[in-house]
């Protein structure tokens, strides 16, 4: 994901939006917290947006280093900080021990893989071999989820769910949609395609649509 560059400038944009808005609304400071920090790529966004302080919260050692390395590397060293700690074991007041707070205060702006909404589409599909070059290959077929196989589409795009994620209770609650498909076009449908948009905030989407040139693969 780290090299996937539609990803990283919706991400970057959507950073940037958030922090700007919060100094809008009259915010002296914008203390950014990372969460699942990885790679520290969204946290060297928030810094490179004008955030004034950013935490990077990494569970992971190893993920934790190379994050902490990368923003010194980059010059942020000064304003960003990688702790190796699990977000929900964090505070930003002292411990009861007299430990230092992990925070040095609370943060007004968190970061993370999460959107706001989004949205869930199928289509009915065809991905078989029948020759090459004049060979018979349909035996390949039993090999169909290959990202390289040739597919063609069966019938119309269907929006399977949508969701608002800040629905939390209703999000939790299990769901069933009864779907019918009709095909526009021949062929053998032996698979269904899924893929989502993703609504990171008013303004910015990501999509891993097959029909568009640049998305996010996963």
């Amino acid at each position: 994901m780290v090299l996937d560059g539609m990803r990283n400038e919706a991400y970057e944009r959507a950073i940037t939006r958030a922090i700007e808005i919060k100094r809008g609304l009259g915010a002296k400071k914008v203390n950014v917290l990372d969460i699942g920090a990885g790679s520290g790529i969204l946290s060297l966004m928030a810094d490179r947006a004008g955030a004034d302080r950013v935490i990077g919260a990494e569970i992971g050692q190893h993920m934790c280093d190379v994050a902490a390395e990368a923003v010194v590397m980059n010059g942020y060293g000064a304003k960003c900080l990688m702790i190796n700690e699990d977000v929900r074991r964090i505070d930003a007041a002292a411990k009861p021990d007299g430990t230092p707070p992990d925070l040095e205060q609370k943060a007004n702006v968190c970061v993370f893989e999460v959107p706001m909404a989004a949205t869930v589409y199928c289509q009915p599909i065809q991905m078989r071999t029948e020759r090459v070059l004049g060979f018979d290959m349909a035996q390949a077929n039993q090999w169909r989820w290959r990202p390289e196989s040739q597919w063609k589409a069966l019938g119309c795009v269907t929006e399977v769910f949508a969701f608002d994620f800040h629905e939390a209770e209703a999000n939790m609650q299990a769901a069933e949609v009864a779907l019918h498909m009709t095909a526009h076009t021949g062929g053998t449908c032996n698979a269904v395609a899924f893929w989502f948009t993703l609504q990171l905030d008013e303004e910015t989407e990501l999509h891993t649509s097959p029909y568009t040139d640049k998305n996010w693969k996963t």
